[in-house]
């Protein structure tokens, strides 16, 4: 986000456009809005919703992007992380971008999509992978690798702060982050997309269809069966006996991961009274379950209260920018008012509601004026972006076995266009790459496998949270 130099045309790739989002002629834009920022926070939005399908106006500025695997260790534990590296930009600013509740963790094609377009933009990206959020479950245990993920690439680019933005339910937790006085000297600007402000209250809605605004107001909303099913997921021991609970959470595991065939035969090992609770799951029988989940919060309400950005948000001294799509029914939009409230106002640079930005059902599509809000928000984080600390040192690109926190000082290396090995002899992959096309604008809460949904399969509309 911060370079504007231009480089090697980027190539370009056919994709299918799933969200008519940005189709405002940029003059227009421009003479509407008045500079030359916004002109350049429509041709973002036109890259991100079109993923490589580039012309000759939108890849002006756009850095080709070398792309590295490695690992993360965080007091012994090692996770996955990637880096997304703007070629031939010697000292941008850094961003931590963290994926939503997918299994496939920093793979997820949206969350890939959108790490190379704000490379390609010339932000230095990195993703480090989460395990919990990747196996459905929010809890407090994402946030020292959060923490880690923050002051690792703070040192390695040798500034004093990184942005740090989180989608879904990993908005929240980069929120926790942001006032976590141990991570917040390390921050420069959080962004919040789709997030949850109490974890509670989003379960809640999850067995009622219903959920509170900070003003007071009931609003009754479908929530989306896929709630349900992570909540079940998550705690199988409340829904199902002791002896079936492990088969049921392997069967809900393959469920979630779209193996619906494996899941059906994992089932059928369970007793006839737990085959029959996974057969309300399949056929998304929510009902079933809303009084066993609401009996279950008052048990859990301490680990959830651990991975809520509730009551915290008082102690952030960064700029907060909060986008949400205003049909969320996994995390209702009334989440980001809550936060929006409590977050202290000189520091909230943006929040934008927008039926831009939808959930599941794509809907029609955005009115101008939701466009023009769309630009205006990118244009702030543009400008935040902007306004964080560029690296002071080359840009290196650590091996896997290289990254370690809280134990070894950083040791890294680069060696552009080329596979390095480290000295345990893995392999990390330094590669130019442009991205695929998404099913969504930002890889916010999920885009339903389509195709797969019209063809009846049961997890096919388990979005991305």
């Amino acid at each position: 986000m911060t370079g504007r130099a231009s480089s090697a045309p980027a190539r370009n790739r056919a994709g299918r456009v799933y969200i008519p989002l940005l189709a405002i002629p940029t003059v227009l834009v421009v003479l509407i809005l008045g500079t030359s920022q916004y002109l350049r926070a429509t041709f973002l939005l036109l890259h991100i919703q079109n993923s490589g399908m580039t012309s000759g106006v939108t890849s002006i500025g756009m850095y080709e992007v070398d792309e590295t695997t490695t690992t993360l260790d965080v007091s012994g534990r090692s996770v996955r992380a990637r880096f997304y590296i703007p070629r031939g930009l010697p000292n941008p600013s850094g961003l931590v971008l963290l994926h939503g509740v997918h299994h496939l963790g920093i793979d997820e094609p949206r969350l890939v999509s959108l790490a190379r377009t704000l490379a390609e933009e010339g932000t230095l990206v990195y993703t480090p992978e989460l395990p919990a959020i990747a196996d459905y479950t929010v809890d407090a245990t994402s946030q020292p690798i959060i923490n880690a993920a923050v002051s690792t690439l703070s040192a390695q680019l040798g500034a004093e702060r990184v942005g740090l933005m989180g989608l879904s339910f990993a908005g929240g937790l980069a929120l926790i982050a942001a006032a976590d006085p141990t991570c917040a000297p390390h921050v420069a600007y959080v962004v919040a997309i789709g997030a949850h402000h109490n974890l509670e209250r989003v379960l809640r809605f999850f067995a009622t269809d219903h959920v509170q605004g900070p003003d007071g107001v009931d609003h009754s909303l479908p929530a989306h069966e896929y709630g349900p099913l992570v909540v079940v997921y998550s705690h199988t021991e409340n829904f199902f006996s002791r002896k079936d609970a492990p088969v049921a959470r392997q069967a809900l595991r393959l469920l979630l991961h779209g193996r619906t065939d494996e899941s059906r035969a994992a089932a059928s090992r369970l007793t006839p009274t737990g085959r029959a609770r996974m057969a309300d799951l399949y056929a998304k029988h929510r009902d079933a379950f809303s009084a066993e989940m609401l009996r279950a919060l008052p048990e859990h309400r301490q680990e959830m209260q651990a991975a809520s950005p509730a009551g915290r948000l008082s102690a952030i001294t960064v700029p907060v920018l909060l986008l949400h799509g205003a049909g969320d029914t996994v995390i209702p939009a009334t989440e980001t008012e809550w936060i929006a409230r409590e977050v202290p106002g000189e520091r909230l640079r943006a929040v934008l509601v927008s039926p831009a930005i939808s959930h599941v059902d794509l809907g029609k599509g955005p009115g101008f004026r939701d466009k023009l809000a769309l630009v205006r928000w990118v244009s702030a984080l543009l400008e935040v972006a902007e306004d964080a600390p560029n690296a002071t040192r080359h840009i290196q690109v650590p091996t896997p076995s290289a990254i370690v926190h809280e134990q070894t000082a950083i040791r890294s290396t680069i060696d552009y266009g080329a596979p390095r090995r480290n000295q345990a002899g893995a392999t990390t992959h330094t590669r130019s790459s442009r991205p695929h096309a998404p099913r969504s604008l930002l890889p916010h809460h999920g885009r339903a496998v389509l195709d797969a949904e019209r063809a009846g399969d049961p997890a096919a509309t388990l979005p991305e949270a």
